[in-house]
């Protein structure tokens, strides 16, 4: 079975040797133009200047809605004279191994021997899909961020088998919830490196062993030209303005290089070179003397200005610089959605794997109803039955790719939420119950800090900057602080752990009960001269008392009553640093 012509690398090389027009020489009396290395003719109108290289061409807007590509890489694996039936044993070796060492997928024991099967967690927050027909693999890696609750991964790997080679694809995607930042940095899968380190990957059919090329000749620059003009070219180029292949630009070119090794190309030309591009392309043909300039797929010379950004001398090169570039190169290589030239999905490679076994089933069906009568009912059983299930993987797969997976997520949330919260609140009425109606309420100070230890020693922290100004002050209704710790760590602790609509009803409800009120500290804690008042120290760690719980606003410090404390989500605590009495703010 042949893969799909999607698949298929595109043909144009820096290194080939079809024919291309040769280039008209520089006029002598020509002078370099403003940034770039080529001036426009002096009769004609001069050009709109490169745009810089922005944040815009760095990321990706990410949706709450569906899936959106991060970076793609293409193209065709090798590995010395090894035949392309051995690749593709190496390379499914290596993505099995990336699923068992790098993200703990359970594979099963028996995966050489199955054409599908599919693997998850119990709650769903990562889940993996494989498909084989022998000729076509397809994997499908779901899992959520590690570093950014909400956000949530897919990583699609494809691979098509012919006589002479193994072409593959692999695709990052990304998810978020709403709420959720949507800016997210591209980057490469690390599956793409781990295949690359024992096989010899080619995109564009181009080595992608992490090279940087120098350019000088008008051969070199005419072929430069094709590449940069080839509709199918799947990968950036990257063209760096240095005069020699010595400079602190090519050791920076060569670092970019071995970053960007499969997603774009980087190409180091010399200033004659570069004079000799600008008169073949025109002005989107300059490169900034010293600089950088990006060219991404399906090139438009007309739109250049826009949509080739540069790097100019003054930000190139440096760290940064080769990050900005980097980034950039992933975020081209999924700028064109063009289904001739891009890698197919994983739904539909499955669509492919479900037609070729129905293909099977059918030729295996003939052949046996010419040889064997007796099994021509059995056959179509087992025919119908293979055309239902491959009905229902097409139909999945179609449902897969075109509904809005919203609804996935927010039921994986809910379900997460809903566990945790059930037992979050089990053992919270079980506390609350034990606090408030068993164990009778303090009548002092001392007892106030055993009774809080006692009964919320894992909700609640009492410092003792609190207790200092518990014990320096004349309020007399120590049990009223009793009951307030207790609203803090039983309906407000559940609010914060939960975010339950019910857990918020009771925290509303126990406030009227009490007659206090939980709010905000208030403009004090902006003030230089009063913030230090709303600040404690628990475990080594300062922390700003930024919530207060108001209850009598009486001026007899005998009844007036305050409580200011602070939420800690590093250790799910209610910190309480001042107590029972009013703070300066702003208004005394």
């Amino acid at each position: 079975m042949t893969p799909p012509a999607t698949l298929a690398p595109p043909k144009v090389q820096l290194d080939s040797t079809t024919a291309l027009p040769v280039l008209p020489a520089i006029p002598p009396d020509e002078e370099p133009g403003g940034d770039g290395l080529s001036a426009a003719p002096h009769d004609a109108a001069p050009p709109p200047p490169p745009r810089h290289l922005d944040v815009a061409d760095t990321t990706i807007v990410a949706s709450s809605t569906r899936y959106v590509a991060v970076s793609q890489v293409q193209g065709t694996l090798r590995s010395g004279s090894k035949k392309p039936g051995a690749v593709r044993k190496v390379a499914i070796d290596q993505v099995i191994e990336w699923l068992r060492g790098r993200k703990g997928v359970a594979v099963p024991a028996d995966w050489r021997e199955r054409s599908s099967w599919e693997v998850g967690t119990d709650t769903g927050a990562k889940q993996c899909w494989w498909e084989t027909d022998g000729s076509h693999v397809a994997m499908r890696l779901d899992e959520p961020c590690g570093q950014l609750p909400g956000r949530h991964w897919r990583v699609e790997f494809v691979l098509a088998l012919t006589a002479k080679e193994v072409v593959v694809g692999t695709r990052l995607s990304v998810l978020v919830q709403r709420g959720v930042e949507p800016q997210v940095k591209p980057s490469v899968p690390g599956l793409v490196r781990l295949m690359n380190s024992k096989l010899e990957f080619l995109a564009d059919g181009t080595p992608g062993n992490g090279t940087a090329e120098f350019v000088a000749s008008d051969a070199d620059v005419r072929h430069l030209v094709g590449l940069i003009s080839d509709r199918h070219r799947t990968i950036a180029l990257v063209i760096i303005h240095t005069a020699t292949a010595r400079s602190r630009a090519a050791i920076s070119a060569a670092t970019l290089a071995k970053r960007v090794a499969g997603i774009a190309r980087v190409v180091m030309i010399d200033t004659g070179g570069a004079q000799r591009l600008a008169h073949a392309l025109g002005p989107a043909g300059v490169i900034p003397r010293n600089g950088v300039r990006l060219y991404g797929r399906q090139f438009d010379a007309d739109l250049a200005s826009a949509s080739c950004p540069v790097l100019p001398p003054e930000s190139w090169p440096g760290r940064d610089a080769v990050g900005q570039l980097e980034d950039a190169c992933a975020v081209v290589s999924v700028s064109v959605d063009d289904a001739e030239i891009d890698v197919p999905s994983f739904a539909h490679i499955r669509q492919l794997i479900a037609r070729e076994r129905r293909r099977q089933e059918r030729e295996r069906l003939t052949s046996a109803s010419e040889e064997v009568v007796d099994e021509i009912a059995s056959l179509r059983a087992a025919l119908a039955a293979a055309e239902g299930d491959v009905a229902a993987a097409e139909e999945l797969a179609a449902e897969q790719q075109n509904r809005a997976e919203e609804t996935e997520e927010q039921l994986r949330s809910a379900l997460a939420k809903l566990m945790i919260a059930s037992e979050r609140i089990d053992q919270l009425q079980a506390a609350q119950r034990a606090a408030v109606n068993d164990v009778p309420l303090p009548e002092t100070w001392a007892a106030l800090e055993r009774w809080t230890v006692e009964q919320f020693q894992d909700r609640v922290v009492l410092t003792a900057g609190a207790m200092r100004a518990a014990r320096a002050s004349v309020f007399e209704n120590i049990p009223l602080v009793a009951e307030t710790i207790a609203l803090l760590g039983n309906q407000y602790w559940t609010v914060k752990t939960t975010g339950s609509e019910e857990a918020r009803l009771d925290l509303v409800e126990a406030q009227k009960k009490l007659y206090v009120e939980i709010s905000p500290a208030g403009e004090a804690l902006n003030n230089a001269k009063l913030k230090g008042q709303y600040q404690t120290t628990y475990q080594g760690r300062r922390y700003t008392l930024d919530q207060h719980v108001s209850g009598s606003s009486s001026r007899d410090r005998r009844r007036g009553f305050r409580l200011y404390f602070t939420w800690s989500d590093d250790l799910q605590k209610v910190i309480i640093g001042s107590l029972p009495e009013h703070l300066d703010n702003t208004l005394t």
